[in-house]
């Protein structure tokens, strides 16, 4: 019997050191890597966007490399500096991002989701069906490129009908405000208007 042992341990041992099974040995590893590399990905964009959901814009931020930039369908692009003192101006009305889907490629993460701010909320309109490509370098995010959904363009009008109209009401009912509004859409007396524009129109 143990020589039956014996002789079966040797031939296994023939068996891995071939040429065969060492490639076979490199193919789970790199499996391996690839797994565990897109699943850190996922992971840090959970986070990305957990940290601006909740105003922590210097958190996301170390998240992100150096030499990151964030483009969108439209054709602009922000430097990682430009574009986080840009979100952290809207902090006042809440921007937030509801994750709906994520997909993980082999080149990059896509995040299907939902944005929304306190206009959506008082103004009454829906959140805008939004989707991102998260590219990395190691495992810092260094560009985001953000397109729309189908759906977007129908809501984005009514977006714009809405903040329309309340403009409208600021110029009827505050109008001294209405030059500030006009050039700073997150003025600090945005949400307390918002609020008003939202009880008269239940009353």
């Amino acid at each position: 019997m143990s020589v039956l042992i014996f002789k079966y341990l040797s031939s296994m041992r023939k068996a891995w050191s071939s040429p065969f099974f060492g490639w076979i040995l490199v193919l789970i590893f790199v499996m391996f890597s690839l797994a565990f590399s897109g699943d850190a990905k996922e992971e840090i964009t959970i986070r990305y966007f957990s940290f601006l959901n909740n105003l922590k814009f210097n958190q996301a931020k170390t998240l992100t490399d150096s030499a990151f930039v964030f483009e969108s369908f439209e054709g602009r692009i922000k430097s990682r500096d430009v574009y986080f003192e840009e979100f952290s101006r809207k902090r006042l009305l809440h921007p937030f991002t509801e994750i709906v889907q994520i997909l993980n490629y082999e080149d990059h993460i896509k995040v299907f989701a939902n944005n929304s701010t306190d206009y959506s909320k008082y103004l009454g309109f829906d959140a805008l069906p939004i989707q991102y490509h998260i590219y990395f370098n190691d495992l810092k995010i260094n560009r985001i490129y953000y397109d729309s959904l189908p759906g977007y363009n129908r809501k984005l009008l009514l977006m714009k009908l809405k903040l329309e109209q309340f403009k409208e009401w600021i110029a009827h009912k505050h109008p001294n405000y209405l030059e500030e509004y006009s050039r700073n859409g997150y003025m600090k007396k945005v949400p307390e208007l918002l609020q008003q524009f939202s009880r008269q129109k239940t009353d």
